[in-house]
Order: C-alpha cells, then sequence, then structure tokens
C-alpha cells in the first residue's frame, strides 16, 4: 500500500523545480484581495463587520456609542451581582442587559400595562423594583 503522501512529498523533494506562484501588485492586487474576501465572507456588509475597529455593538444598535444607563444599588446586591458576575465569567454589563430584558419581559404581562395604566397610576409606582439575579436566565 502506497502512503498517499508520497506524491506530495516527491514533488517537493524530487528534482523537479516548484512553480513560483504568480506575484500581483497595485491595483491587481487589491481586486484579487477583494474577490477573496467576497468568496470568504459572502459581502460588503459581512466584510465591513469583521474588520471594524472597537468593541462589537450591542444587539442590531446604529453605529457609535450605545446607550449607557446609570444606577445604584446597595452593598448587598452588590456583592451578591459580583458573585454572579464572577461565577457566569460573564461582564457586567452583559448581566445588566439580561436583566432588563428579564425585567422588559415581566411588565409585558403585567396588569397595570393590561388594564392600560401609565406608570404614573400604577399601585407600584412607590415600591422599588427587586431584581432576583438568581433567576436570569444563564442557559444562552
Amino acid at each position: 500500500m502506497t502512503n498517499q503522501r508520497e506524491p506530495l512529498a516527491d514533488r517537493l523533494t524530487g528534482d523537479s523545480p516548484l512553480e513560483a506562484a504568480a506575484v500581483q501588485l497595485g491595483s491587481d492586487a487589491a481586486a484579487s484581495g477583494r474577490e477573496f474576501l467576497l468568496r470568504e465572507y459572502g459581502g460588503d456588509a459581512a466584510i465591513r463587520q469583521a474588520i471594524r475597529r472597537g468593541r462589537p455593538r450591542v444587539g442590531d444598535s446604529a453605529p457609535g456609542e450605545s446607550a449607557t444607563v446609570r444606577g445604584r444599588i446597595g452593598d448587598v446586591e452588590y456583592r451578591a451581582f459580583m458573585e454572579l458576575v464572577a461565577e457566569l465569567g460573564k461582564p457586567q454589563s452583559e448581566l445588566i442587559r439580561e436583566a432588563v430584558h428579564l425585567l422588559q419581559e415581566h411588565h409585558k404581562s403585567s396588569p397595570a400595562r393590561r388594564s392600560g395604566r401609565t406608570p404614573e397610576q400604577s399601585p407600584l409606582r412607590h415600591h422599588a423594583v427587586l431584581l432576583d439575579l438568581d433567576k436570569i436566565d444563564h442557559q444562552r
């Protein structure tokens, strides 16, 4: 049984000279590189996304900085949150986005929203919202 690599080994180590690859310069090289990128990525949008600098965008947001939300939490909640960050190995910002998503989903089905009340008319308007971070869906 012959080794499948023998023909390649003979070609690379034998007496026959290797053929030099075609060298392209200038606009020919640019056109060849563009063809390669289009073949690999499938289109201009995918190429732009692949070579884009900086942090990845949050969701389908427009170019530029994403919205920033600031808030304060108590020491106990902060320690529990930081334990969750360490346990899951996720950045704080990702966990906050998950918590906001859960809060939005919760309020989509809330009685106040279904009744057509504004937030000011809600009986819960004077109560703090407590997020149970242990219930965040970690299976994404």
